[in-house]
């Protein structure tokens, strides 16, 4: 179009911009959601937890806690017994665990690097 002429869309390149715009303003929000996810900010945090401790005010009041700070991030609470949660962890079936772990259990180095974690957490030593 020569410069200075105004140009007109019609009926279908008005309704192909509108689709063209949508489309770009979907992707963005993609990329957005996949560099939230690939940084932890969305997902799915699955906790195993023992019933036993169930009653304790720790274990909700952290979940609260995270929930205020990861609003995306679901939490999904999973009874399991303490001594199925570090198999559950090696199989992908829990992301964290919450529950009672022997001294033998310290010999695992998984469950070693969480009862370091939940120690200066707490701020107790074993």
């Amino acid at each position: 179009m020569p410069s200075g002429r105004e140009g007109k869309l019609s009926a279908a390149g008005r309704s192909f911009l509108e689709g063209a715009r949508a489309t770009l303003a979907r992707a963005a929000l993609a990329v957005e959601d996949a560099r939230a996810t690939a940084q932890g900010r969305i997902g799915t945090v699955v906790v195993g937890f023992d019933g036993a401790l169930a009653d304790t005010l720790l274990l909700p009041e952290i979940v609260q806690t995270f929930r205020a700070r990861h609003p995306r991030v679901e939490v999904r609470p999973r009874p399991l017994p303490s001594e199925e949660q570090v198999a559950a962890l090696r199989d992908g079936k829990i992301s964290v665990g919450y529950g009672y772990h022997s001294a033998m259990d310290d010999k695992d180095p998984l469950v070693r690097s969480l009862l370091e974690i939940t120690n200066s957490v707490h701020g107790s030593s074993r």
